[in-house]
């Protein structure tokens, strides 16, 4: 595998991301807090491609338009639009901000925000997690490293070994076929400390910087109490939101004080756990 040296080595890449109950958020408002963010963090660029569906648009990701940040405002404004996708491209490099959902069996809706592009930053999405928060009735958030998270969530066996290293000793599940797709073997995930799932029909993943909605204890397996009265954690009380700081900054590793960070917040929150390696023994290798 490869060192966590050779993963990071740069500043954490902060992804927010966002989950809101099934009443959702409003597409534009998302939109255009998603814009004056980006705007204030002098990321913003002159011309995006996107495309958006609802009752008035198909769900087609080939209907790409090219557009202003206003000019794509003005048509979620206008529309009937349930998600949309954007993306700012600087040659191989990507800003993509999306709203997604809900899917069939995940009602769910979805915000991310990320950026591969040097010159367009995301440095603090912490306000604008909390923006969002006010707009829409708010399950989970989090901000994660977006390296780490696709390191932690991935699953395919040929894209682990180019990314991320060997996959020797690596815990490996047959996977049932879902037509179209065929029965493969994929990487088990399953107690991964930076993985993402699904509770008691609900989102549940851990970060160093983690906000609890008012969705999230109609699914959740602990009481707001419970998280409160946590004195390892600091802890923010609003009529919005629970926010959680577990640790400086996004988590970068799933092992050593990291881990035993993240194995504290899947026991407490989740009344879960996790193991790093996953083929190893023991969550007892990163102590508790």
């Amino acid at each position: 595998m490869k060192s966590m040296r050779s993963l990071h080595p740069s500043e954490p890449n902060r992804t927010p991301i966002c989950y809101f109950a099934p009443s959702g958020v409003n597409p534009a408002a998302a939109w255009r807090l998603a814009l004056d963010f980006i705007e204030r963090a002098g990321s913003v660029s002159k011309l995006y491609s996107w495309w958006a569906y609802g009752s008035e648009r198909p769900r087609n990701r080939n209907l790409w338009e090219e557009s202003s940040g206003a000019d794509i405002l003005r048509a979620l404004q206008a529309e009937k639009v349930t998600g949309w996708c954007v993306h700012a491209t600087s040659g191989t490099k990507t800003l993509r901000i999306s709203l997604d959902g809900p899917w069939s069996g995940f009602p769910w809706q979805h915000f991310s925000l990320t950026s591969q592009i040097p010159d367009l930053p995301i440095q603090n999405p912490l306000p604008l997690v909390e923006e969002l928060a006010s707009v829409g009735e708010l399950a989970l958030a989090v901000v994660l490293d977006a390296r780490y998270g696709s390191w932690q969530r991935c699953s395919d066996l040929e894209y682990y070994s180019e990314h991320f290293g060997s996959t020797e000793g690596l815990r490996i599940i047959r996977k049932l076929a879902i037509p179209p797709i065929p029965e493969r073997l994929v990487l088990d995930t399953s107690t991964n400390p930076g993985r993402n799932e699904v509770i008691n029909g609900g989102p549940a993943m851990v970060a160093a910087d983690m906000w609890l909605g008012p969705a999230f204890w109609e699914y959740a397996p602990c009481t707001r109490k419970d998280v409160i009265r946590q004195r390892w954690l600091e802890v923010r009380d609003t009529e919005s939101f629970l926010y959680i700081k577990a640790y400086p900054e996004p988590f970068t590793r799933p092992d050593g004080e990291q881990g035993e960070i993240q194995r504290r917040l899947w026991k407490q929150v989740f009344h879960s756990d996790c193991r790093w390696p996953p083929g190893g023994n023991a969550s007892a290798d990163l102590g508790c």
